[in-house]
């Protein structure tokens, strides 16, 4: 908890300076380099090693930034990270650059799960519906999702919004239990 609000906070520093200079291309190779980092912590694990040098910390994760074109965009948080001994919080930070962002340009990011594949009328009816409900552009991840049987789940950060038979039969079952 106490990482997430720090990390928060970097990101918050690192936007207000670095804010405009992002684009829809950079957030998404930050979403990306982020995941990479989460999939495979053994490899980012000698951030945590007292022994390496700050400045050879920084330069190993600028190469892998620079994989996902991120180097010189990512440098200044580095080196701040570096110095502060908070380096291992770079994903947290990353993430919370993309959801400063993401708010900035009113921006949802919904993983929409369907029981089956939608054409392009069905899936347009389902955007104007969130974008009408959150006030913001929706940008959609479509997933056939077969469990839920019939209908629709919308899961963004902030927002969910379900329509579907798995969610009724939840319901009852929550119901009978109780009684």
């Amino acid at each position: 908890m106490i990482d997430k609000l720090l990390a928060r906070r970097y990101a918050q520093a690192f936007f207000n300076l670095f804010g405009h200079a992002l684009s829809q291309e950079s957030i998404y190779a930050l979403k990306e380099f982020s995941l990479y980092i989460k999939e495979h912590k053994a490899a980012f694990s000698y951030v945590k090693i007292a022994l390496i040098d700050d400045e050879d910390k920084v330069t190993i994760v600028n190469k892998l930034a620079h994989k996902y074109q991120l180097d010189k965009m990512l440098e200044p948080l580095l080196y701040v990270l570096a110095k502060s001994k908070r380096l291992e919080i770079l994903p947290l930070v990353s993430d919370q650059i993309v959801v400063l962002y993401n708010t900035y340009h009113d921006l949802s990011v919904f993983s929409i799960e369907t029981s089956s594949a939608l054409n392009q009328t069905q899936a347009a009816l389902v955007i104007d519906f969130l974008e009408a409900q959150t006030k913001s552009t929706v940008q959609p991840n479509f997933v056939v999702n077969t469990t839920l049987i019939a209908g629709i789940r919308a899961l963004s950060d902030t927002y969910l919004w379900e329509n579907s038979i798995l969610k009724k039969l939840k319901n009852i079952t929550t119901i009978t239990r109780k009684g």
